[in-house]
């Protein structure tokens, strides 16, 4: 019995550097289970955006650098980190050192120049860094034009809206050759909630979604909220609506286990000691109404654990960035963790207190699987998609009303309540695996 050729486009990860984002995790994940099927004779692609051509590359070449670079990741970034921390606080160091008669004669600006130096030698570390992390983004590893034939299915699960000529071309193909495309969708929230995002995204989005939905011949969703939102852009554009299917998404993070003695990934960071929120910082992940929370625990007098945010930066967030790492009355509480490996992610769930995801809108919401997943609680906005991750096991609250969110924050400071919530999540969450993910998605390419 001959196997059924499948194409998988890697082109996101091909250029991939550093840990990696949820759309990164689901690609990976069902490639690397594609690659082991039986069922399927699996091959993989990239798009050349400079030719406009498909290029067949090696899933195990791409493999292989993912994983050594997960690996060496750990090692050069708790290098960077120390450095960085050494010379954010050497400063201090230094003037604390001088006996206090030598203090009180050193000039104001003589104490700033000493800060100042600190500031130039950190930016020039983040530049090195940088330079690094470019160098390690690969070129296309580009083999032979990928043949895409009749009957072939080709599977799409990035983020196609970055490359607007691919769908085109791809499409052009299709028309020659016949061959069947299914496409992953993420979410819509560029084109429905337009002000969640900065000016320029809106067209070229609404311009791939159209031909993501007019060329593909079944579309997969993280979520029902997801393929709602497919229905509704299909029913008001008039386009004919392929099959539509949702797919959850798998909540395990690593398989690795850590030993008792891991160190945290920061000094600040205490075991126990800490909330966590994970995720790009960016305004629809909404960190402004749990630092608004946090101003007003401080302002009456409300004792918090250190808010730990871990994500780079995003759309729209260099204000409240600013105000996080200012604010006088709260910058002691928040520490924000920026290129970090996912085995620091992983320490960070399982030594948690609890975690927030207060966001506007998901097209899913990983990092809520995430912490349910490793018994923790999660307080959560009850929008969108993320009702589905969390059930009846997420707490919710609204993400426009900082009370709602600090109510919940000083409800879990009292370790009964929190006990009895994580026993409710350990003995009722049905942890989602990335088999389980992959099942259902291969079993939409079959049956198509």
């Amino acid at each position: 019995m001959s196997r059924q050729k499948i194409w998988i486009d890697m082109t996101d990860l091909n250029v991939w550097s550093g840990h990696m984002t949820g759309v990164q995790r689901v690609i990976y994940q069902n490639a690397v289970r594609f690659a082991a099927s039986d069922k399927y004779d699996a091959h993989f692609f990239v798009f050349d955006p400079a030719q406009k051509v498909f290029a067949e590359v090696s899933f195990d070449e791409i493999r292989e650098r993912i994983e050594s670079s997960a690996s060496s990741d750990d090692d050069r970034g708790s290098s960077y980190r120390s450095l960085k921390q050494r010379l954010k606080h050497a400063p201090r160091a230094v003037i604390r050192r001088m006996p206090a008669s030598v203090k009180r004669r050193v000039p104001t600006v003589v104490k700033r120049g000493v800060k100042k130096s600190a500031r130039i030698g950190l930016r020039a570390l983040r530049e090195a860094k940088q330079q690094l992390d470019a160098k390690r983004i690969v070129t296309p590893l580009h083999r032979e034009i990928a043949d895409f034939s009749r009957g072939d299915t080709v599977l799409l699960m990035g983020k196609t809206w970055d490359l607007p000529d691919l769908m085109p071309s791809l499409g052009q193909l299709k028309m020659d050759r016949k061959f069947r495309i299914i496409h992953l969708v993420h979410d819509l929230i560029p084109i429905f909630e337009v002000h969640l995002f900065g000016p320029g995204l809106f067209e070229p989005y609404t311009r791939n979604m159209f031909e993501i939905c007019s060329l593909s011949d079944g579309i997969l969703t993280n979520s029902k909220a997801t393929k709602k939102d497919v229905e509704r852009f299909c029913e008001e554009l008039n386009i004919p609506m392929p099959p539509v299917v949702s797919v959850r998404l798998g909540d395990d993070l690593l398989e690795v286990d850590l030993p008792e003695d891991e160190p945290s990934p920061d000094e600040r960071i205490k075991k126990g000691e800490f909330i966590l929120q994970v995720g790009t910082i960016e305004i629809r992940k909404n960190h402004q109404l749990v630092y608004m929370a946090y101003r007003e625990a401080a302002l009456r007098g409300i004792s918090l654990p250190t808010w730990v945010v871990m994500g780079g930066q995003g759309w729209l967030t260099g204000d409240v960035i600013w105000q996080m790492e200012h604010d006088p009355l709260v910058k002691d509480r928040i520490v924000i963790l920026r290129g970090f490996p996912d085995r620091a992610r992983l320490w960070l769930y399982k030594n948690c207190r609890f975690t927030v995801c207060p966001s506007t809108y998901e097209g899913w919401g990983m990092p809520i699987g995430e912490s349910m997943a490793y018994g923790k609680v999660c307080i959560t906005s009850k929008t969108s998609s993320m009702p589905e991750v969390g059930g009846d096991f997420a707490d919710y609250v609204s993400p426009y009303n900082s009370q709602d969110m600090l109510d919940k924050l000083v409800e879990y400071m009292d370790d009964s309540k929190l006990a009895k919530r994580e026993k409710q999540i350990r003995a009722g969450y049905k942890i989602t695996t990335w088999d389980d993910t992959f099942n259902k998605i291969e079993q939409f390419v079959s049956g198509l």
